[in-house]
């Protein structure tokens, strides 16, 4: 298999097409009123110091993937135990994200379909991306982005 390469331009264009996107749809910072901009600045910045960190990690233990890196960095329990948190974390942040963007889609133009239409389709749509390749979708997303700004 070959290895993937990612270019930063195209992985900080995911990153703030999610964060954008998904403060469009879930209208995060709604408390900060006409100050919402800030929240949407910060949330960027923790994003790609996340970002950083697992950069970090990976360029540590390049010849790994993620989960194996962990448990070599922060050892076998801890490592254990950030796994288990960041698995929950993944399934929790998949079944939230699929279900606001399937609540957009049923209030803006699939008001009389049940809920589990677009859900599947959504899925089938994720799956073949996923197939697709990472490289891929941020191809995507680094075209999309010229357009976005």
């Amino acid at each position: 298999m070959d290895k993937e390469v990612i270019k930063v331009r195209q992985s900080i264009a995911i990153i703030l097409l999610f964060v954008t996107g998904e403060f469009s749809i879930l209208a995060s910072g709604l408390a900060a009123k006409k100050d919402s901009w800030i929240a949407v600045l910060i949330a960027i910045i923790f994003s790609l110091m996340l970002m950083f960190v697992y950069l970090g990690i990976l360029k540590l233990k390049s010849h790994q993937n993620l989960l194996d890196a962990i448990l070599n960095v922060f050892g076998k329990y801890i490592g254990k135990i950030i796994i288990v948190f960041y698995t929950y974390y993944f399934f929790d942040l998949i079944g939230l994200v699929l279900r606001d963007f399937v609540q957009f889609a049923e209030a803006t133009s699939y008001d009389k379909t049940p809920i589990i239409v677009p859900g599947i389709f959504m899925m089938i749509l994720c799956v073949w991306v996923l197939k697709k390749g990472l490289v891929t979708l941020c191809r995507w997303a680094e075209f999309i982005f010229h357009m976005h700004i």
